[in-house]
């Protein structure tokens, strides 16, 4: 029996996309056994592929946890494939991490506890209206601090304006809206959100909701994990080596040379000149109240006709392709 660790950093979205790795090792090596050790445990748990689910600050790890067994440290941002917006991050992880093949299947699996099924049923019963969830801000964020980094906001992030915008226009057609967002960062007005409740708090709700709309981040990779149907602004960031299939991907077509900021973002975005500054002198991929009402008004259109239905229950392990029809 191969027994590997793989020790994980990055982000919350980040550690969503490597649960294609877990998966990815299992069907190669049915008999293997799998260590994660990272900075958000929490998305791997319930994980049948896991092992032992470690957080990088546990006592003794090295003597207890990865001694003799094939530890794997790597990172697909600095893969060519993926910098150079080739490859899927999903498809690239294997690679990444010393094995020799590729990932064909980039969406993601997470798992739901009975707990936390029980608890989802007892909100989702309270809402008498199609649920959509929306995270407009994320990324790049310091959490101990009661503002965002120096620049303010990540270049990703969708205005306060326009992300009320598409709030008000959800609600206007029925929908009740719940918003995925840090304390730190602005909180928009008729939704509902979790204040103080960790990351993982949302994903047992994604299974129960009608859609969601937002910007590359975390829940975007979590609601892939569920196939639901999405709305998302793309800004830096590639949707070809990020986003999914499945979605609606909008980006704004009126600059001259789109997205051409993308070598300085994430890991190659350190440099002497700081952030990234435009030559033509533009606000780039920033979307009019016009363009928001034309792209959100058309998706939620073109969403299946949901009728609210009493919950059901959630089986153990849900994710994905596994997730009964009826969800």
């Amino acid at each position: 029996m191969k027994r590997y660790t793989l020790l994980l950093n990055g982000g919350i979205g980040k550690h969503v996309c490597a649960t294609t790795l877990l998966r990815h090792i299992q069907e190669k090596e049915p008999d293997s056994q799998i260590t994660v050790i990272s900075g958000y445990p929490e998305v791997f748990l319930f994980n049948p592929r896991v092992h032992r689910n470690l957080h990088f600050m546990t006592s003794y790890v090295f003597d207890d946890y990865i001694h003799g067994t094939d530890l794997r440290i790597g990172d697909p941002y600095h893969l060519m494939e993926y910098y150079g917006n080739e490859k899927h991050i999903s498809q690239v992880f294997p690679k990444a991490y010393r094995f020799e093949s590729e990932n064909e299947n980039i969406y993601p699996e997470l798992y739901v506890g009975d707990e936390e099924q029980r608890k989802v049923k007892e909100f989702v019963m309270q809402s008498k209206n199609p649920i959509i969830t929306i995270q407009a801000t994320g990324g790049n964020q310091m959490m101990q601090s009661p503002h965002k980094d120096p620049r303010q906001f990540s270049p990703r992030d969708l205005s306060l304006e326009v992300a009320q915008k598409i709030v008000d226009i959800c609600v206007a057609r029925g929908f009740n809206v719940i918003q995925i967002a840090l304390p730190q960062e602005y909180h928009l007005k008729n939704v509902v959100i979790f204040e103080g409740q960790p990351f993982r708090s949302y994903i047992p709700i994604i299974p129960h909701i009608t859609a969601h709309i937002g910007i590359d981040s975390a829940m975007m990779h979590a609601v892939a994990a569920f196939t639901k149907p999405a709305l998302i602004f793309w800004n830096n960031t590639n949707a070809n080596t990020l986003g999914y299939p499945h979605m609606l991907n909008i980006h704004r077509d009126k600059c001259p040379n789109p997205m051409c900021s993308r070598p300085h973002v994430g890991m190659p975005d350190q440099v002497p000149e700081g952030g990234w500054q435009c030559p033509y002198k533009l606000e780039c991929q920033k979307w009019t109240l016009e363009e928001i009402e034309v792209s959100v008004s058309k998706f939620l259109e073109n969403l299946p006709k949901v009728e609210k239905k009493p919950p059901v229950r959630i089986p153990l392990g849900c994710a994905n392709k596994e997730c009964p029809k009826d969800l």
